[in-house]
């Protein structure tokens, strides 16, 4: 039994291994990209634009979704209602008004989508109708004013960077030996400093997703 035991262990081991590795070449991927927006984002100033923002309760979680208009273009980000953090709070704009000046940022791919009130269509499913794609947006302040360069990588990050993806990454060695029910004793099996390390990162990069 103990011999089984210590197999289980040494298994669990790799797959954390495994997976903390696939985390962390995610999380270091998130951080290339947000490194690559935040030299080449444009900046674009809206006067009285319609806010079309909404919310969503359901029974796991509350949905926020701050979005708005001006033509056919339609800017977006959205939010669990806990995690908006620091990022929504600085924007320093009335969020009920029907309409506000605001200035923000776009991804360079989506810079002249909006200049040239030209964005792209999706066909809705199982119609011959088309929808508006709503493009993100980020570092949103008041008309003519912007953001602390930190404050805007952060907001950059946190859009690059997917929160359930990273937890189902984390997560999995757990998940797996929950499924197939394996008897683990994770204190013995999780002694590793690698995986310590990125525990650390994890647990961090966590934090500041809810705060930021």
């Amino acid at each position: 039994m103990l011999l089984q035991e210590m197999i289980n262990a040494k298994k669990y081991y790799i797959i954390e291994k495994l997976f903390s590795t696939l985390w962390l070449i995610y999380f270091i991927y998130s951080l290339s990209l947000t490194l690559y927006d935040i030299v080449s984002i444009d900046k674009i100033d809206w006067y009285q634009a319609k806010n079309i923002s909404s919310s969503y309760s359901g029974y796991k979680a509350t949905i926020v979704t701050y979005s708005y208009e001006k033509g056919n273009v339609q800017i977006a980000r959205q939010y669990g209602y806990f995690t908006q953090g620091l990022t929504v709070w600085l924007w320093g704009i009335d969020k009920k008004a029907d309409n506000v000046d605001i200035s923000f940022y776009v991804k360079k791919k989506d810079y002249d989508k909006v200049i040239n009130n030209m964005p792209s269509y999706n066909a809705l499913w199982f119609s011959d109708k088309k929808q508006a794609d709503t493009i993100p947006f980020f570092g949103l302040r008041k008309i003519n004013q912007s953001p602390n360069k930190i404050i805007l990588f952060f907001d950059l990050l946190k859009y690059n960077y997917s929160i359930i993806l990273g937890l189902l990454l984390f997560f999995m060695p757990t998940l797996i030996t929950t499924v197939f029910k394996q008897n683990i004793n994770v204190k013995d099996a999780t002694n590793s400093r690698y995986v310590y390390i990125i525990t650390i990162i994890f647990s961090i990069t966590l934090f500041l997703r809810f705060l930021i």
